[in-house]
Parts: structure tokens; C-alpha cells; sequence
């Protein structure tokens, strides 16, 4: 099998390919298609759009990348992808049709993810009830699949696509989901199976009729599920109800423009009580001049500048197209005199702005954004808006979308903060405000050159700077691009982040694993120093591998602090930029007399023991506090006593303690907890004596006499009966994941070292302790 350009974290070739085969022979090998080269990753296009990588990258390509594309052609193959996939602690992508661009596409958030494409082969129209107004459908049913559904089978002049509203997600109503264990859920009124008359075969469970109410009633008994499966990874959803519009008996489109760009202020509160009386029956959307001139042309064809357009270059522009700085798009539905009533009161009210048009599509020729809109307003869809990406050559975007209050005020402040950002990267303010029942997303386009890398970076600040100036005034986003997930998710942090560590909560209790579309919810991050084979740090990486992390276990000499900055971009590239746990374990060990010991070997010991320790939290501290994390610094029994023959050892051992000490005081306002290990005996394959060379004194030393004294103690140090490795790791694991104090101590004879310390004489204990180290011998 192929090597993918990436494998999913903490998976070897081989377990990938035992996946790949597994997938094969569930879905069948034409459906399954390794992500091998670079070659594989074309951005295509909005009907052919990658399910591979982001065609609108900010970054590179392979930021966000798949390891290999399964499409499943049924529910049970669904199922049975996801038991593999749990098995193998393989992590999965779902995606309907892939088509978020501007937020990520259908790329997965955490980098070597197999991409589930649900909308190859999943993409039936189930069934549509005239009576109840409502469609059942499978994941890669698309809203023109809908709409020419119901031309097909002569419904349009019954039912329409669910306009005019806003909130598509209140439309829908009854799940079939797949859980994260393979397991499949019906949710609200769907958990009660629809009566069967006696005698009827059996039919496979997914195919099973669903209750008469599934459709109907949302709600069911006990919480309402649905909404735990909107923007999340608990669950793979494989059908859904969705609510349609009855025929209202009559339509209208209209436009009215307003020619100043102050004139914004006004005309969010005119619409404020509209929308709430339902005078205005659409949502509103009031676009900005270059919205609608991009997608009736590219910036060329207006300016020959490439930088933005000024105040005067918009007005031209305006007069150019007839439209208005700021230009309303709304609908009438109903009989015509419904229709006339309420165009009368809107008219009314709207004309209070000076210079306000009004237009129906009759009023402007083709081809115009009016006429787009008079037929997406009634259910039909068009992609003819999507021209604006074009406004600049190569064109992508990124969509920044915070949300307020309906205030004029509001608005005004919002546009100028985001005008203002805007034209400091060199970019054209590309934007709409859209409003809803009683809030306002104001959607803006940030459109950039895909294949100029400088272009992506101003793209990129741009969007992290105006999250952080709109968090400020208490603006959130509803949803983001892949690439800033994190900073979006740190702006919801009332009361310490609650309701992520909720969130997170639900999340590792339905899929421990993380193995549905990990990065959303990331699963819990740690990395390990000092994972060799048979130590501590690999049992320790086995215990939080089981609970479901994504474990990062290291081998690497860390005492080369240049290696850390390849390493820590690796980390962040695989966690979304942030890490819950830091186990500084690796360690080195000198048991020598002090007369006898080379610097140099002294000074590598302290690298390990001591300053690896700074290194490590310095490289990954922005990760730390990004996750309000834990540092675990594992230090020993030895670092409290004074051992003849230890000096090297020990001492450097009793610095790390400190360093850890002093850390856990400096990061603590920084929200990132900081735990020191007092670790005593334990049996690892290094400490194991047949696995250490006998000691070799110098001929000068004055120790030769007592060398296999000396050497007896490098072999048997701390405790000669030392505890079971797999018990201590789990306990120590446990300890620190349950914060049961800024001490932990484990292993073989720790708590004696503490009461010895506490309740001994140091005198006494130092004799008790080498009273058999032979220097009565010398």
C-alpha cells in the first residue's frame, strides 16, 4: 500500500495499512483513496471542491490534510467504518457535501484525518410529506437536489425549499445519527419505534420506517438532543427531517437602496421592529456596494488600482450600477393583498431615509443581483452569488461572521472597526449585514490571492486581529476557519471556560477515543520526554494513550534545545496549536564518586535532569496556556537525601524540583497547573541491574578499593524491591489527571523518603542512609 503524505498522529504504517484494508473490504476498494502525493491536492472547484485539503488555504496545502477519502455507500457501512476506525484508533472526518469553503472546506481539522465523503453515494431524497410540509434526507442531498426533486415530481406549486428564514438549523427536525461507537440513535420522536403489523420480515435497522411524529415533533421525551449535533463531533448523522415551506400563495421580490454609508445606522433600526412583527417576512440582508459589484464583475473591470477602493471609487461604482452604498434585498409572500399591505408599511417606513429607492425586478435588467435573489428568496437555488471570490485573480476567502444585537449603533461600530482592518491589510471591504429575529450577523468577506503567500498572510492576521477587536466589545462568532478554532473558542471563556470544559466533557464521555473529526473538540493532547523502551515514559504513554489521548512520546536528545523549535511546530500543526499536558521525564543518571566523575558527563546530566526542563515549558508554554494545561515534571527520592556516590545525580534531581516549584508559582496566573513527581523505586528496563555495565574506576581513584560497593549501589538504588512500572504509571497518570496536589509520590519507598525527611534528624537520616556505602573502608 501507497504511504500517505501524511499519517494520522500516533499511527504506524502498518496500522494504517490495516485500516485501509479493513475500509476496503467494508466499502469496497473503489470507494477508498490514499492521499499520496501532492499531485492529489487541486482545489478544483465549488461543484468539484477537494475533499483532501482547503482549496481556500491560508496556509499551506497540507495544513489541514487527509491522510486517504472513504465514502461509504449505507448507514451499516457507516457503522462499520467507525468500529474499524475505533478499533484502530484511526481518527475520521464526516462530510456531507464539503462545500464550507471560507471556514475550511472539507479538510479535517487535525492533519492525517480519513476524510468520510457522506455525499458520494448517500445522496437519497427519502421521502417528502406534502401534508406535513417536511423532507427526509440522506447527507449528500444538496439543496438543488431538493429543488429538483420537487420540480421532478410536480411539488413546487405545494411546497418550497424552507424560506424565507434564517436559521436553517430550526428547520430541522429528527436524526439518525451514528454515534461515536458504531452504534446507531434516533433522536426526539424517533426513539419510538413505529408499530409493525404481525407477521412483517424483519428489514435492516437503518431502513426501518421512522414514527409518524419523527418529522413533526422535535422534542421527544427527556433533552432535546438534535442541537448536540450542530457544529460538533459527537455523532455522524445519516438522516435528517427537514422542515419546507408550504406554497404562500404569492411572492414578491423587491430591492431598496440607500445611497450614503452612514445611511446603515438608520436602517438597522427600522428593521429591528419589522423583523420582530414579522412585517418583514425574509431575513433582511443590507450588502455593501462591492458585494454586489463583485459578482456582477471583477475589480478590473471597475479600477485599474490594486489597492483599496476609496469613498469615491464606491460612489462611482454605485452610480455605475444604480445601486446604493448599502442595498436591502427583501420579499413579500402571500396573497396580493397581504403582499400590498405589508409593502405599504415597509415603503413607509423605509422612505424616512433620505434618498432611499425602491425596485422590483422589473424595474432593472438582467443580469443584476436582484434577479439572483428574486429566485433564491422563493427556494431555488443558484450559485451566481458566489462570482464575488473572483474579485481578484486567484480569489479565495475567509468569512468573518460576529454577531450583535440589531443596533444601529452596533452595526456602525462594527463596520467601522472591520473597514478600518480591512483596508490596513491592503484589501477591499467585501460585506452584508443579515438579520435575524433578534440578532445580526454582519458577514464579511475577506478575499485574498491564493497563490500569493503574502496575500494568505495579511488574510490571516487580519481575521485574528478582528476577532480579538470584536471580542472586546463582547462580539462572537458563530463559526470559523479551521486555523483559528482555538482563538474563537478562547473568546467564550465566562467562568473559566465552562462551557468548553462542558463541551469537552460530553465529548470525551460519548468518544473517549477521539476518533470523530478530532480538532473541533480536540482530543486531550500530552507529550512525553523520555519514552524509551521499557522506561517510565512508555508505560506512561500506554496509560494515556488507553484513556483516549493524543500522545506525542519523544526520544529525542532534548538537551539540543535548536531541535525543539522543528518539534513544537510539529505538536501544534497535529493539536490545533495547543497542548493539555507536558511530562518532563527524560532523565540521566550519574552514580560515581564526585572525584571520579567528568564534567562533562556532570554537565550532560544536568541538560537532562535540570535544564531540559526550562527548555521544554519555554518551547511549549504558548500551547500550555492556550489549553490551561499541566506541566508534570517527574523528579526522584534521590533529589532529598544525600547519597555518597550520587552527588551528580542527586543534586541535579533536587534543582528540577525546585525549577518545578518555582514554575508552578509563575505559571499559575497564567491558568496552567505545574506538578512535581517524588518518584521512588520503580522497575524499568534501565534500572534493571543485568541491563548496567559494571563501573570502572580509574587507577587513580581513591575508591578502587570499594568499587563493588559503589557499583552495588548504582544497581540497586533507592529500593532494591521496586514497584510493578505499569501500576506507578497508572497511579501517577491518575494523580495528576484528577489534580490531587502540586506533590505526587509514587513508587517504592517515596512516602518513607517524606517521613524521613519530616520527622528524622538530618544527621541520622544522612547515616542511616550510607551506613553500608563502605567509606568506613576507605
Amino acid at each position: 500500500m501507497a504511504t500517505p503524505i501524511v499519517l494520522p498522529p500516533n499511527t504506524t504504517q502498518g496500522t494504517f495499512a490495516q485500516f485501509i484494508s479493513e475500509a476496503s473490504e467494508a466499502s469496497g476498494a473503489e470507494n477508498v483513496k490514499v492521499v499520496v502525493s501532492v499531485d492529489d491536492l487541486d482545489d478544483g472547484s465549488y461543484l468539484q471542491q477537494p475533499y483532501t485539503h482547503d482549496a481556500h488555504h491560508i496556509l499551506d496545502k497540507e495544513s489541514f490534510l487527509a491522510s486517504a477519502v472513504v465514502c461509504p455507500r449505507s448507514v451499516p457501512e457507516v457503522q462499520a467504518l467507525v468500529r474499524i476506525a475505533n478499533n484502530l484508533q484511526i481518527p475520521l472526518w464526516p462530510t456531507s457535501i464539503g462545500r464550507n469553503l471560507g471556514y475550511g472546506g472539507a479538510a479535517p481539522r487535525l492533519s492525517g484525518s480519513v476524510v468520510l465523503d457522506l455525499g458520494k453515494h448517500m445522496r437519497r431524497v427519502l421521502e417528502v410529506n406534502v401534508d406535513g410540509a417536511y423532507a427526509v434526507v440522506e447527507p449528500g442531498v444538496t439543496f438543488s437536489d431538493l429543488y429538483q426533486y420537487l420540480v421532478d415530481n410536480n411539488l413546487t406549486d405545494k411546497l418550497w425549499i424552507d424560506v424565507p428564514d434564517l436559521d436553517h438549523w430550526m428547520m430541522h427536525c429528527g436524526m439518525e445519527v451514528v454515534l461515536p461507537t458504531g452504534e446507531l440513535m434516533r433522536t426526539g420522536m424517533g426513539a419510538m419505534p413505529q408499530p409493525r403489523s404481525a407477521g412483517e420480515s424483519q428489514i435492516r435497522l437503518d431502513e426501518e420506517p421512522g414514527n409518524k411524529c419523527w418529522q413533526l415533533f422535535p422534542y421527544g421525551f427527556g433533552p432535546y438532543n438534535d442541537g448536540l449535533f450542530s457544529q460538533s463531533n459527537l455523532g455522524i448523522v445519516t438522516k435528517m427531517g427537514i422542515w419546507l415551506m408550504p406554497n404562500p400563495g404569492g411572492y414578491q421580490s423587491y430591492l431598496i437602496t440607500f445611497p450614503r454609508d452612514e445611511d446603515l445606522h438608520k436602517a438597522v433600526d427600522i428593521i429591528r421592529p419589522l423583523r420582530l412583527q414579522m412585517i418583514l417576512q425574509n431575513v433582511p440582508t443590507i450588502r455593501h456596494i462591492l458585494l454586489d459589484a463583485a459578482v456582477m464583475g471583477v475589480k478590473s473591470d471597475y479600477t485599474a488600482t490594486n489597492g483599496p477602493l476609496d469613498d469615491a471609487a464606491l460612489d462611482a461604482i454605485a452610480k455605475r450600477l444604480n445601486l446604493g452604498r448599502w442595498n436591502f434585498y427583501g420579499a413579500l409572500y402571500g396573497p396580493e393583498t397581504t403582499r400590498n399591505a405589508l409593502w405599504g408599511i415597509i415603503k413607509d417606513a423605509f422612505s424616512a431615509i433620505e434618498g432611499a429607492q425602491f425596485f422590483s425586478p422589473e424595474d432593472i435588467k438582467e443580469p443584476c443581483v436582484l434577479h439572483t435573489r428574486h429566485k433564491t428568496l422563493q427556494g431555488i437555488p443558484t450559485l451566481d452569488e458566489l462570482k464575488w471570490v473572483d474579485w481578484i485573480p486567484n480569489g479565495a476567502h475567509l468569512f468573518f461572521s460576529p454577531i450583535s444585537k440589531i443596533s444601529g449603533d452596533d452595526a456602525m461600530l462594527q463596520y467601522a472597526i472591520t473597514k478600518k482592518r480591512v483596508r490596513e491589510a491592503g484589501l477591499d471591504f467585501i460585506g452584508t449585514f443579515t438579520v435575524g429575529m433578534r440578532e445580526m450577523h454582519h458577514i464579511v468577506c475577506i478575499v485574498f490571492d491564493r497563490e500569493d503567500p503574502e496575500s494568505k498572510r495579511k488574510a490571516h492576521q487580519l481575521i485574528k486581529t478582528l476577532i480579538a477587536d470584536c471580542a472586546a466589545h463582547g462580539w462572537g462568532e458563530y463559526r470559523t476557519h479551521l486555523a483559528l478554532m482555538d482563538q474563537i473558542a478562547e473568546t467564550y471563556n465566562w467562568n473559566n471556560n465552562i462551557l468548553m470544559r462542558f463541551n469537552e466533557a460530553i465529548k470525551n464521555t460519548l468518544d473517549p477515543k477521539g476518533i470523530l473529526a478530532p480538532g473541533a473538540n480536540m482530543p486531550k493532547s500530552v507529550l512525553i520526554t523520555g519514552c524509551g523502551h521499557g522506561g517510565f515514559g512508555e508505560a506512561m504513554a500506554k496509560v494515556y494513550r488507553a484513556k483516549g489521548f493524543q500522545v506525542f512520546a519523544t526520544l529525542r536528545n532534548i538537551t539540543k534545545i535548536g531541535s525543539l523549535a522543528d518539534y513544537d511546530g510539529t505538536v501544534a500543526k497535529h493539536t490545533g496549536g495547543r497542548l493539555d499536558v507536558l511530562v518532563n521525564n527524560a532523565g540521566a543518571n550519574a552514580i560515581v564518586p564526585l572525584l571520579d566523575a567528568s564534567l562533562d558527563e556532570a554537565k550532560k546530566v544536568y541538560d537532562t535532569n535540570v535544564w531540559s526542563i526550562m527548555a521544554m515549558v519555554q518551547a511549549f508554554a504558548p500551547m500550555l496556556i492556550q489549553a490551561k494545561g499541566v506541566v508534570c515534571n517527574i523528579s526522584s527520592v534521590s533529589g532529598e537525601m544525600v547519597f555518597a556516590w550520587a552527588g551528580i545525580y542527586s543534586s541535579s534531581r533536587s534543582a528540577g524540583t525546585r525549577i518545578s516549584e518555582t514554575l508552578r508559582l509563575e505559571m499559575a496566573p497564567l491558568g496552567v497547573r505545574v506538578v512535581t513527581v517524588i518518584l521512588g523505586g520503580v522497575q524499568t528496563s534501565g534500572n534493571d541491574p543485568e541491563n548496567i555495565a559494571d563501573l570502572e574506576l580509574p587507577p587513580s581513584s581513591h575508591y578502587r578499593k570499594i568499587t563493588p560497593v559503589i557499583d552495588r549501589h548504582r544497581k540497586t538504588m533507592v529500593h532494591p524491591n521496586k514497584q510493578n512500572i505499569e501500576i506507578a504509571a497508572k497511579n501517577v497518570v491518575d494523580d495528576v489527571l484528577n489534580d490531587r496536589g502540586i506533590f505526587i509520590r509514587r513508587g517504592q519507598a517515596s512516602m518513607l523518603s517524606w517521613l524521613c525527611n519530616t520527622f528524622l534528624p538530618y544527621r541520622l537520616l544522612t547515616w542511616m542512609i550510607n551506613r553500608e556505602s563502605a567509606l568506613d573502608e576507605i
